[in-house]
């Protein structure tokens, strides 16, 4: 008897939102993650909390250096009928443990698009969180870098600079 299709991902948030705004407010992007379509996070069982991190840090010549760290907790593991591996509850956040007193960050990042990763019978969800940050110096020039997190519903998932 052949497997049933398993119904299309849907994520639980897109939008951009900014992590570090140029006042320094701080905001964390919540709720992102990818679950069958027609389901809630709370259908589904198993799912095992984790966290993954990037260092978003840029040595200066004359000051500080800026030292940020980028983030996502977030479930995985969620299966729905005992099959599958799905994201919930993911968190993005950005921390600005320190910054040159000559310049700011400016962070803002997203959730974007729900895929399967893996295949029909045992799908895996995968969630991208794109960040971007402009490093603003007022002897430089302004530098802007470009992170990426595959958050995968197995916990195989990476962060690191696009």
């Amino acid at each position: 008897m052949a497997a049933a299709a398993i119904p299309a991902l849907v994520p639980l948030v897109e939008k951009v939102i900014d992590l570090v705004g140029k006042d320094g407010t701080k905001e964390d992007l919540t709720g992102g993650g990818a679950v069958p379509e027609g389901h809630s996070a709370a259908s589904l069982a198993g799912w095992n909390s984790t966290k993954i991190t990037c260092s978003a840090d840029m040595p200066m010549d004359y000051d500080r250096d800026f030292k940020i760290e980028l983030g996502v907790n977030y479930d995985c593991a969620g299966q729905l009928d005992g099959v599958g591996a799905y994201v919930a509850n993911a968190d993005l956040y950005a921390n600005v443990h320190q910054a040159p007193r000559t310049g700011h960050p400016e962070i803002s990042g997203g959730f974007g698009e729900a895929i399967n990763v893996g295949s029909e019978d045992n799908p895996i969800a995968q969630i991208t969180a794109n960040v971007k940050i402009l490093y603003h110096l007022t002897f430089d020039a302004d530098e802007i870098k470009h992170f990426i997190a595959h958050i995968r519903g197995d916990g195989n998932s990476t962060f690191e600079p696009a």
